[in-house]
């Protein structure tokens, strides 16, 4: 695995939830995505279908949070990762942010 400064790119096909409304009595792939973006300390974008399925591709940040969620309309959104929390956040601490 690379460093904090690396991204992952996930394809999805799958119907999605909305990242504010997880639901509460069952396993998630986007908390799961959460928890792996944190865990790696990575970028991971998720991009899913808008017409077969229900859209919601998203951007989790390295420290787990939703950076972007679109809807379930086709679209493209063009998004500047905020590649200077790694320095804040990750590199002044030798542990990594669970430390």
């Amino acid at each position: 695995m690379r460093s904090a400064q690396s991204s992952v790119l996930c394809p999805l096909a799958v119907d999605t939830n909305r990242l504010d409304q997880l639901p509460a009595d069952q396993a998630d792939n986007k908390l799961s995505t959460r928890a792996r973006a944190a865990k790696t300390e990575q970028f991971i974008v998720v991009v899913n279908h808008a017409k077969r399925f229900n859209g919601g591709s998203y951007i989790i940040g390295p420290a787990g949070e939703v950076i972007m969620q679109m809807g379930s309309a086709p679209g493209v959104e063009v998004v500047t990762l905020p590649l200077e929390i790694i320095a804040k956040r990750f590199h002044q601490n030798p542990l990594g942010w669970i430390g």
